[in-house]
């Protein structure tokens, strides 16, 4: 109601248990009972804009209403037509020679090695409902969640065995410079160069992208671009897993999918990172890139620092990922669906921020 409401015209529900949901999906279908929850969803929304608590929240020990002058909230502007009205604000560090300017597709990635890097707490506690799994992993004797260990790794030995994960990418170094709140990524084929859109906060803070890109005059920047994915199979199998009644096997596969894309990606970022010179430390663990420790940072069209998901029609022009076979839909979404692009910044200053918009 406070930060996801806003954004849309119609009501926003949210339950944190699956039972909960099914209830809120009939009462929504019903015609009979959908005037009494969008009475009371009204309700929330006059409490949350009036900045009070919402039924069932707990209230912040010692908070009070400001006495005198309250000071005013930030204002958050719609995207502006005019992006160089905004100029960026280059922040000076060392700007790292990428090794060079040439398409790379990897299409022998060590499969075994990159399933370490796959982040169990997504894997187990998000995909396959696991709860207190920090707790649990701890356990040695924990016979479930030993059984389902050993039904993912046997799913995942099944599904490389027959090729169905095959983890895939393309990647490679732009020229960029920054001109307003675009990001200008230079053209290999000698054309007009792209241009992204990262939209500078309009609050305190007032980030954009775009600092982390030096300007041209002083001689311009890097970046790098990628798409991963595991391969366009998966819905093929999952499909076939499930008539043959293998619904958890079927599940299993999906979400190993989707973290063995992310997992990629992680294993591609580590390996430019070291490329382009600034590699990680050799104290660096598994939790640290999870938390994004490292030097720079990758970013992915859609998401809160760069929302226009549009932009995504670029960096496929640029790299022209259908060389491993992933497609981008007219909705902007890619096909295979475990399939993931980014944007990688090598500034020691960047990171994760949401642009308001």
């Amino acid at each position: 109601l406070k930060k996801i409401a806003p954004a849309y015209k119609g009501i926003v529900l949210y339950t944190s248990k699956a039972m909960d949901g099914l209830t809120l999906g009939n009462r929504i279908v019903d015609p009979v009972q959908l005037p009494g929850l969008i009475e009371e969803w009204e309700k929330k929304r006059a409490v949350a804009e009036a900045g009070r608590d919402l039924p069932g929240e707990k209230a912040v020990a010692g908070r009070r209403k400001p006495v005198g002058k309250a000071k005013p909230k930030a204002v958050i502007a719609k995207p502006r037509a005019e992006p160089e009205l905004m100029p960026s604000r280059w922040i000076e560090t060392d700007v790292p020679e990428p090794p060079d300017l040439e398409l790379h597709i990897l299409r022998d990635l060590p499969t075994e090695e990159i399933f370490k890097y796959v982040n169990v707490n997504m894997l187990y506690g998000k995909h396959l409902w696991v709860e207190n799994l920090t707790k649990r992993l701890k356990d040695q004797n924990d016979e479930k969640l030993l059984k389902l260990q050993g039904q993912v790794r046997e799913v995942f030995e099944e599904a490389v065995w027959e090729d169905i994960i095959v983890p895939q990418a393309i990647h490679r170094w732009f020229r960029a410079w920054p001109e307003g709140e675009q990001i200008c990524v230079e053209n290999p084929d000698g054309g007009e160069p792209e241009k992204f859109y990262f939209p500078r906060q309009r609050n305190s803070e007032e980030l954009s992208a775009v600092d982390w890109i030096r300007p041209r005059e002083l001689g311009g920047d890097y970046v790098n671009m990628f798409v991963c994915t595991t391969g366009p199979d998966v819905g093929y199998k999952s499909t076939q897993m499930r008539k043959e009644g293998r619904l958890l096997a079927s599940h299993i596969l999906q979400a190993l999918a989707l973290e063995m894309t992310e997992a990629t990606a992680e294993w591609l970022h580590e390996k430019l990172r070291r490329d382009w010179g600034f590699a990680d430390p050799p104290s660096f663990m598994l939790e640290d890139l999870f938390k994004a420790r490292y030097r720079g940072i990758r970013l992915s069209f859609g998401y809160p620092a760069c929302p226009v998901i549009e932009d995504q029609k670029g960096l496929f022009r640029l790299l022209k990922p259908e060389q491993i076979g992933v497609e981008l839909t007219e909705g902007m979404m890619m096909d295979p669906e475990a399939s993931l692009s980014a944007m990688l910044f090598h500034h020691p200053q960047a990171r994760y921020f949401g642009s308001g918009f």
